[in-house]
């Protein structure tokens, strides 16, 4: 595949606009020549790496040596925004883009993959009253599969609490739906909140919304991820079904990614 992208970097006051080239055949090494301007740069650089074919995921960490790899990266796998730190390329939606010839993308400072931690697992919960024995510790307990779930009871937007115990900056949630072919469209019209200061009555709008889901899942999907590229900071991250009438909402389990300490 070829493409062509126009990157645009502020240094300062001063803009610098980069064309790429990028070649990426199916064996995953990419080829990248960039002509700079203006003319203080004089003569092309080149970079060559050599990447894994990527996951259709929400984002993806690989090593290159300049931002002008990284931007070339995002526009072969169609991402729309990327991060560029140390070495560490890390490019956002996959898929969601454009690879153009002349695309533009947005410069984010966004940590490397490996200063992130999981602190969802075990952690205490609270939601709308459940459906039999299917409680709500059972979204964290690390069982991704139908095996262990929370179902709420039938209810006007059911809801389902994380207490982290403490303040952390969140940078991503991932949720898993039930799979069971019967009743996987019942994940649909969903808000996922992140809170400061608890709300134990259902609700969660003074909760920084994080992302919506409202189309009905599809297993095709996998698993569901809301992202923040800047961070939330929060203790609290809600699920809630806005649905008017009384339903029922159930996933498998959630895993919450924040900055280490």
């Amino acid at each position: 595949m070829m493409a062509a992208l126009a990157y645009l970097a502020g240094l300062g006051a001063l803009t610098m606009t980069v064309i790429l080239e990028t070649v990426r055949p199916a064996n995953g090494l990419y080829g990248v020549t960039a002509n700079c301007m203006p003319s203080f740069i004089s003569s092309p650089l080149t970079d060559v790496i050599e990447l894994p074919l990527f996951p259709a995921d929400d984002y993806v960490e690989v090593k290159v040596s300049s931002k002008i790899t990284c931007a070339s990266v995002a526009n072969a796998e169609a991402a729309v925004a990327f991060s560029f730190k140390g070495g560490s390329c890390v490019v956002f939606a996959l898929g969601s883009g454009t690879s153009a010839q002349h695309s533009y993308y947005r410069l984010i400072s966004f940590p490397p993959l490996a200063d992130f931690e999981e602190v969802a697992r075990g952690k205490p919960t609270i939601a709308t009253p459940h459906y039999v024995n299917q409680t709500s510790n059972l979204a964290v307990d690390g069982n991704l599969t139908d095996e262990t779930m929370y179902h709420s009871a039938l209810a006007v937007k059911p809801w389902w609490q994380v207490d982290l115990t403490e303040d952390r900056i969140i940078y991503q949630v991932q949720i898993f739906p039930r799979q069971h072919r019967r009743y996987f469209k019942r994940f649909e019209n969903m808000e996922i909140r992140v809170g400061v200061a608890f709300k134990g009555d259902g609700d969660l709008s003074s909760y920084t919304l994080l992302c919506s889901y409202l189309k009905k899942y599809d297993p095709a999907e996998g698993h569901i991820l809301c992202s923040s590229y800047s961070g939330i900071v929060g203790r609290y991250i809600s699920v809630q079904k806005v649905f008017p009438n009384a339903t029922y909402m159930e996933f498998n389990d959630m895993n919450v990614f924040v900055l280490k300490k």
